[in-house]
C-alpha cells in the first residue's frame, strides 16, 4: 500500500485514514478489500495521514476519503477542527465519505459509546453528516473490549437493496450458491452475516426508533438506510447513506469489509462467530460493491 508524505497521485484517489485512532486490524482490512475489489485501473488506493488531511490538498483528485476502526476520539485529536472543517467541505462540496464503525461514530452529530459504563464516551461531533445519534456497542454481551475481539459478534444484517434511487448494477448470486444456509442473497434484501466489533446502530437525537428515512426527509440532508440489525430489539439501522448538497456520506457500525480469511481462526472469542461469516462470504462481497456502487466508486 501507498504512504506518502506527498500527493500527488495519477489517478483519482480512494483515500484511507491512517493515524491516530485507526487500528492496525481495520486499516489491513479495509486496506485489501479496497484493492481487492475496486476498480485499481481507475483508482489508487493511498493511506493518508491526519498531516496530509489538514494541508487539504488532497480534496483535488479524491474520489472517496474511508475512516475504519478504532476510536474515534483519536481522529478528533489527530485531525482537529482544521482537519474536520476540511473533511467536512470536501464532502458538501460534492466528495464522498465513508465511515466504519469508529468512523460511522466519527461521521454522526452526537455518539453514545457505553453510556453509564466504564468506557463511556458520549457528546456532539463535528462533522454531523448523520443529524443524529449513533449509539453503541450496538450489541452489549459479551461485552466490549479494545484491542481485543472480546465483544465481537457475527451480526445478523439484512440489507435493503432495493428501491433506491441509484445507478446500482442490480445484485446476483450465483444459481448453484448454497441456498440452505442460514445467510442467503442480498438481493430483495435478505439476511447477510457480517463481522461486528463495538460500532453503533443510528437512531433519532431523542434515541426513539423511528424510520429515520422520513424522520430526516425536512432536515438539511437526506437519509437512506441500507442496512438493519435484525436480531436487535426494533431492528435499528446499521448502514446510512447521507445525502448532503453534493455529496454523499455512508456511515455504518458493521464491518462488511472484514475477510473472513485474515481473521484469527485460533482466537477463542471468535469460534462461534468465524463459521457464521464463512457461510456468507459471497453475499459479503456483493454487499461490498452494493456500497462502493453508492459511493460511485467503480468496483472490478
Amino acid at each position: 500500500q501507498r504512504y506518502t508524505h506527498t500527493l500527488v497521485p495519477m489517478k483519482p484517489a480512494i483515500y484511507v485514514y491512517r493515524g491516530l485512532g485507526a487500528s492496525e486490524q481495520g486499516l489491513s482490512m479495509l486496506l485489501n478489500a479496497l484493492k481487492r475489489w475496486c476498480c485499481m485501473s481507475t483508482y489508487d488506493v493511498i493511506q493518508i495521514s491526519p498531516q496530509e488531511i489538514i494541508t487539504g490538498e488532497w480534496c483535488k483528485n479524491a474520489s472517496l476519503l474511508a475512516i475504519g476502526g478504532g476510536y474515534d476520539r483519536g481522529f478528533i485529536k489527530a485531525l482537529g477542527p482544521t482537519g474536520m472543517h476540511i473533511i467536512k467541505q470536501y464532502v458538501q462540496s460534492g466528495g464522498r465519505y465513508l465511515g466504519i464503525c469508529a468512523g460511522g461514530y466519527f461521521g454522526s452529530q452526537e455518539i453514545q459509546f457505553d453510556k453509564d459504563g466504564p468506557l463511556q464516551v458520549c457528546g456532539e461531533r463535528d462533522l454531523g453528516f448523520y443529524q443524529g445519534l449513533c449509539v453503541g456497542p450496538a450489541y452489549g454481551t459479551p461485552p466490549y473490549k479494545y484491542n481485543s475481539e472480546q465483544g465481537a459478534q457475527a451480526a445478523c444484517i439484512k440489507w435493503n437493496t432495493l428501491g433506491h434511487k441509484s445507478n446500482s448494477t442490480p445484485i446476483n448470486i450465483s444459481p448453484n450458491h448454497n441456498a440452505e444456509k442460514e445467510s442467503t442473497s442480498v438481493n430483495g434484501g435478505k439476511t447477510v452475516f457480517n463481522y461486528f466489533n463495538g460500532g453503533g446502530f443510528f437512531t433519532c437525537n431523542d434515541g426513539c426508533h423511528r424510520d429515520i428515512d422520513s424522520y430526516y426527509s425536512n432536515k438539511d440532508c437526506s437519509i437512506t438506510t441500507l442496512a438493519t440489525y435484525m436480531d436487535l430489539p426494533e431492528t435499528p439501522a446499521a448502514i446510512v447513506k447521507c445525502s448532503l448538497n453534493k455529496g454523499i456520506c455512508i456511515l455504518t457500525g458493521i464491518h462488511f469489509e472484514y475477510l473472513v480469511e485474515k481473521l484469527n481462526l485460533e482466537d477463542s472469542d471468535l469460534k462461534n462467530v468465524i463459521p457464521k461469516l464463512q457461510s456468507s462470504v459471497r453475499e459479503r462481497e456483493e454487499c461490498f460493491r452494493f456500497i462502493m456502487d453508492q459511493l460511485g466508486i467503480t468496483c472490478k
